[in-house]
């Protein structure tokens, strides 16, 4: 596209000033949201953006205009926002924070609406003052399902060469979905209330596992050191064990799995103070039963055996369905 004269050199002379501007927002925000398991994307706007933002006459001058570097978190849920902003108000300056109660809209108008804070750097670096003093950055949190609902749907309507109602109304039913299901994962806890259990035995075995397993850690049976990261994924990794063991899937599911778990206890009990510290929870359940000739070799899947689980468990050396790590 054509852009006037005047925009192209101004973009040129200040480009690197906003290169720098990025960069510092890059290296505050990639990590916040590397510690914290959230997503993050930025950009600088290009020179084409910029001179369609100046046609919209919505700007009197280059100073006005906000988002020459912006960046994009993306958070998990709603609830996430909070922490986000705290974050946000210690690391920059001149906060101003758009969000759903900053503005009124209509119950029945469904349009992006994510939370939006503009804001300028603290300067950190000596020289660079004047540079970060004079560029406002524009720093949006938004969930997961916001974002994929904006990536999804802006090339059909915010630059599209087409525009037509049927679109526009599609893209606004596909907001009402999206800010439904956010609301949803808010409240989870309240709502799964209203929902019937249909009593799935896999579902109430991991649960018991997870039960058993924070009362053996906070009772001092199993060392704090051995509580696993993800305590879904270890109970599903010991049912697995369990099923290997007993059939849980006949017509005494429930009391073959009641005396595995019962056997599941009275070993991680037997080991107080003498817990192997070298391999995993999961590493000195599977040794026991496998020196208990309670493990089946025939097994559909592979087992983690260490060369540290031999030598703590000597028939583990037998077993031949192990993971290959070197």
């Amino acid at each position: 596209m054509i852009v006037a004269n005047e925009i192209r050199l101004k973009y040129n002379l200040v480009e690197p000033h906003i290169i720098k501007v990025k960069d510092q927002v890059d290296n505050i925000l990639f990590n916040y949201c590397q510690k914290n398991n959230f997503a993050y994307a930025s950009r600088k706007k290009d020179l084409d953006s910029l001179s369609e933002k100046f046609e919209t006459g919505r700007f009197n001058s280059w100073d006005d205009i906000d988002d020459l570097v912006a960046g994009t978190i993306i958070v998990s849920n709603l609830n996430k926002e909070p922490q986000v902003l705290d974050f946000l108000r210690s690391q920059f300056k001149d906060l101003q924070i758009k969000n759903k109660q900053t503005f009124p809209l209509d119950p029945e108008n469904f349009r992006f609406d994510a939370t939006r804070v503009y804001c300028k750097l603290k300067s950190v670096q000596p020289g660079l003052e004047s540079i970060f003093d004079k560029y406002t950055i524009e720093i949006q949190v938004r969930t997961a399902l916001e974002h994929a609902w904006s990536v999804a749907t802006h090339p059909l309507t915010y630059k599209s060469n087409v525009i037509d109602w049927e679109t526009s109304r599609l893209v606004a039913q596909l907001k009402a979905n999206i800010e439904q299901l956010d609301m949803l994962i808010v409240g989870a806890s309240d709502i799964k209330k209203h929902i019937v259990s249909r009593g799935w035995t896999g579902v109430d075995f991991k649960k018991q596992i997870i039960s058993k397993t924070e009362e053996l850690i906070e009772q001092g049976f199993i060392p704090s050191e051995h509580k696993p990261k993800d305590l879904s994924r270890y109970s599903e990794n010991i049912l697995k064990i369990f099923e290997n063991i007993s059939d849980l899937r006949g017509r005494y599911k429930k009391k073959n799995f009641k005396d595995l778990l019962k056997l599941y206890e009275n070993t991680l009990k037997s080991l107080k103070n003498k817990f192997p510290m070298s391999i995993s929870l999961y590493q000195v359940v599977l040794g026991f039963f496998i020196e208990q000739d309670r493990l089946s070799d025939d097994s559909k899947i592979h087992f983690l055996i260490t060369k540290e689980m031999k030598q703590i468990f000597p028939k583990s050396n037998q077993i031949t369905k192990v993971i290959t790590i070197s």
